[in-house]
């Protein structure tokens, strides 16, 4: 394998990257661990497939990923909800308190994306950390009552194969 010609260029590009991300706390990590483990490569090449892998890194902190899902409750789903006509949300205020103390749980239930077989936890990890953002006891779905709407969490990462198998175990398609 022979180095890219802007494989400089790019070396300097992820580094600095590394360093707005640490130096500005978006990411917790010292930007030096990430020099430091850099320097563990000998072989240019070996160096710049360890920049590929940083430079493809997605890090989120648990405050990230909660305000993330707080935007889309509260922008794209409210708006769902609105334009469908599906249940009366209220104003953005209103929507917010209801689902933190639990009001909608007769029309709404919100559900990790978890297979039967399944070991990893990331859409149930998620769906904990959301309990500051809406009651997760009242809205889960072994709650009594058939909600109108169920609301599928997790973390959107990767290929969307789990997903897929979600679905096809717990045959969506056909509700």
């Amino acid at each position: 394998m022979h180095l890219p010609d802007n494989s400089q260029q790019f070396r300097a590009l992820v580094l600095g990257k590394l360093r707005t991300y640490c130096d500005t706390k978006i990411w917790s990590f010292s930007y030096e661990s990430f020099t430091c483990w850099l320097n563990n490569f000998d072989c240019k090449i070996e160096e710049y497939l360890a920049l590929q892998l940083l430079d493809s890194l997605i890090v989120r902190s648990n405050e990230m990923a909660i305000a993330s899902y707080e935007r889309v409750f509260c922008q794209s789903v409210r708006q769902h909800l609105i334009k469908h006509n599906l249940i009366d949300v209220g104003t953005v205020s209103q929507w917010k308190e209801k689902l933190k103390n639990g009001s909608f749980n007769n029309e709404l239930r919100f559900s990790p994306v978890r297979l039967n077989e399944d070991v990893g936890e990331s859409g149930g990890t998620l769906y904990r950390m959301l309990s500051g953002i809406l009651n997760t006891k009242r809205y889960t779905l072994t709650t009594k009552s058939t909600p109108k709407i169920i609301i599928l969490i997790d973390d959107i990462i990767g290929s969307g194969e789990q997903f897929c198998q979600f679905a096809a175990e717990f045959n969506l398609k056909k509700s």
